[in-house]
């Protein structure tokens, strides 16, 4: 899984807004060849095309949510207003509750 994982990051360093299916056939054999020399060097059998593309799908999808939660995170102004029981003020309405409220 890492090493799928490395792959994807590498791919979206060079090809930002990419996925699996918009790669060209020569750059999805170029990966396939990567992936399957360094499972080859933890001696770890090969894998078809069919679970690569299967899993390289989904970890490209996964990296690009996981930086983009990240971005969110850290961006100037995300940060969440201070609720007014953290500045001292007592709560005077309660939230909508469907079962208490009937």
């Amino acid at each position: 899984m890492e090493i799928t994982r490395e792959e994807a990051e590498d791919l979206l360093q060079r090809y930002p807004n990419c996925t699996w299916a918009s790669l060209t056939y020569k750059e999805k054999g170029e990966a396939q060849n990567r992936i399957t020399s360094r499972l080859a060097a933890d001696k770890i059998a090969a894998v078809g095309r069919d679970i690569l593309r299967w899993r390289m799908a989904n970890v490209i999808c996964n990296c690009k949510t996981t930086a983009a939660g990240a971005a969110a995170r850290t961006a100037p102004g995300s940060a969440a207003a201070p609720s007014s029981a953290e500045n001292g003020e007592e709560q005077t309405t309660r939230a909508y509750d469907p079962v208490r409220d009937v």
